[in-house]
C-alpha cells in the first residue's frame, strides 16, 4: 500500500514538472511578411535584420528596436497607453525602413511585471509552516483536520504518509513559489 501511494506521489511530481516545462508559443513566427524570432530577438524582411530587446517593469514594458543602420526606436507602454520615441539618426520620413510602432505590432504581447514578490514570499513562508507541521507532526495535523469531529478515532497508517508527504508537497511548493510569481 505504501510502495503504490508512493509511487502516485512520484508519478504526480513528475507529470506536474512535465507540465511546467511544457508548452509556450512559437519561437519563429512570420506576420505581416516580416518573420520574428523571439529567441534571438530579431524581426527581418527581406535583407533586413531589425533587433529588439524588451524590459518589462512593476508597471511598464519598454521596447527598444534597433534599426539595421545603428538607429533605434524606443517604444514604452504603461497604465496610461503608450508612446514611441526615435533615436540615433533615422527620421520619420525615411521611406526605406517602416516605422517603429508597426515593428511594435508585430511583437507578442508583453505585460508589465507584477511586483508579487512581498506577497510570495509571505505564502511562501506560511506554506513552509504548514509543511513543516505536516511533516514532523502528521497525527497532530490529522487530529485538527479530522479527528476532533470523532470520538475515539485514530488515523490510519495512509493517513499519516500521505500528511507527511503533502507536508513535503507544500515545503516543495514554498520553495519554487517566489520563483515562478516574479
Amino acid at each position: 500500500m505504501r510502495r503504490r501511494i508512493l509511487a502516485m506521489l512520484l508519478f504526480l511530481l513528475v507529470g506536474l514538472g512535465a507540465c511546467a516545462c511544457s508548452g509556450g508559443e512559437e519561437s519563429v513566427y512570420t506576420k505581416g511578411g516580416y518573420t520574428v524570432d523571439t529567441e534571438a530577438q530579431t524581426i527581418t524582411k527581406g535583407e533586413d535584420v531589425y533587433t529588439y530587446s524588451v524590459r518589462t517593469g512593476a508597471k511598464s514594458v519598454e521596447i527598444t528596436i534597433t534599426y539595421p543602420g545603428g538607429a533605434q526606436y524606443v517604444w514604452t507602454s504603461g497604465a496610461s497607453g503608450g508612446r514611441g520615441a526615435l533615436y540615433a539618426g533615422l527620421t520619420e520620413d525615411t521611406g526605406q525602413y517602416p516605422d517603429g510602432s508597426t515593428l511594435v505590432r508585430l511583437l507578442p504581447t508583453f505585460e508589465p511585471r507584477r511586483n508579487s514578490l512581498g506577497f510570495s514570499i509571505f505564502c511562501s513562508i506560511l506554506l513552509a509552516g504548514v509543511g513543516i507541521f505536516n511533516l514532523v507532526s502528521p497525527r497532530t495535523a490529522w487530529y485538527l483536520s479530522y479527528g476532533w469531529r470523532f470520538r475515539d478515532a485514530e488515523p490510519s497508517e495512509a493517513a499519516l504518509l500521505l500528511g507527511r508527504a503533502g507536508g513535503g508537497f507544500l515545503i516543495f511548493l514554498a520553495l519554487v513559489l517566489p520563483f515562478v510569481m516574479d
